[in-house]
């Protein structure tokens, strides 16, 4: 069996695992786990995180002398653009630290 194939059905195993308690407690404990700052949208913030910084990685390690990628670049683009993505839903993620540095959202907005 291929190795990406084993990740691949890994990742997907973790996946339903994770939500395997959304559907198997009661409505209280449910929204206890998904509760803003709860467990759940912690580690979402982190995962997104992760993978951001894996797709920034990844983008650096691009590098191709022959200009393989999308529009004849030597690095792949698309990496960095979801890299950035992903840090994007990070800071979402946390409110941008609102919450965390206790800063109030302007009146104007």
């Amino acid at each position: 069996m291929n190795k990406n194939y084993v990740y691949m059905i890994i990742i997907i195993l973790l996946m339903i695992i994770s939500y395997l308690p959304l559907f198997t407690l009661n409505d209280e404990e449910s929204w206890n786990l998904t509760k803003e700052d709860g467990i759940y949208e912690n580690f979402t913030a982190i995962f997104y995180l992760l993978s951001g910084i894996l797709m920034l990685f990844s983008f650096v390690r691009s590098k191709s002398e022959e200009g393989g990628y999308f529009l004849k670049t030597n690095r792949n683009y698309f990496f960095l653009l979801l890299g950035l993505l992903f840090l994007f839903f990070c800071g979402e993620e946390i409110s941008w630290g609102q919450r965390i540095l206790d800063i109030k959202t302007p009146e104007i907005l």
